[in-house]
């Protein structure tokens, strides 16, 4: 009977607590908007193109080229709403012919010029040279994300059809698949992803041209301070 008891003191606690902390998250939600960010404090940090934190003031256009994670240490590529090289509506294939790197089948590779005539690189692997070429915010190690990486950006509280991440630090993000890194171990025809649109992974074969977001750890975590 004790037992009983206390079994039900201590199931009245936790259902206590998880209204409470759920009241929490609608009052943070409905003031802030989801996956909002403090322009001071938050866990995304807009970066200039010399890859400096932009201060507060700078922020009010809206555009800056890269974004930190301060949680993880990532930096993130922004995206542009004018056509170019990291224009929002770009899309690749997913071509790496490192061969530890690309699950045994490399992919398809883009032309020099891209079908459509829109863009001028076509496919994951000449993006990311072009990319750190060019040398985006002061970093020369931008890659393709790995999944879980490109996971760590989805806001599962932004409902369909999204995009399920912080648009406040990413403003000009689309809601569709973007590509990881990896490749689908059952079955190298296809590499791994994450839809935007809901937030989940699912593979798409390689010849798909789909939407990418690099990423670079020239910031470690923890070595920056604001």
């Amino acid at each position: 009977m004790m037992g009983t008891k206390q079994r039900t003191g201590y199931t009245t606690k936790v259902t206590a607590m998880r209204q409470t902390l759920l009241h929490i998250s609608l009052l943070m939600i409905t003031t802030l908007g989801p996956g909002a960010v403090n322009a001071d404090s938050g866990r995304f940090v807009p970066l200039d193109a010399q890859g400096q934190p932009m201060a507060t003031a700078q922020r009010e256009r809206g555009i800056w080229p890269c974004v930190l994670d301060r949680r993880t240490g990532l930096v993130w590529e922004a995206k542009t709403r004018t056509p170019g090289l990291h224009y929002r509506h770009n899309t690749y294939r997913w071509f790496d012919p490192n061969r530890t790197r690309n699950g045994g089948l490399a992919g398809e590779p883009g032309s020099l010029r891209c079908a459509d005539g829109t863009q001028q690189i076509c496919d994951t692997h000449r993006l990311v040279k072009t990319v750190n070429a060019e040398g985006l915010c002061g970093a020369h190690d931008w890659r393709l994300p790995r999944r879980e990486e490109l996971r760590s950006l989805v806001d599962y509280l932004v409902p369909y059809p999204g995009p399920t991440l912080d648009t406040r630090a990413f403003p000009n993000a689309v809601g569709q698949f973007h590509w990881s890194a990896d490749s689908k171990a059952s079955e190298p025809l296809e590499a791994w992803g994450i839809g935007f649109a809901h937030g989940f992974d699912y593979a798409y074969f390689k010849t798909n041209r789909v939407h990418v977001r690099l990423v670079s750890s020239h910031y470690q975590l923890g070595r920056w301070q604001p």
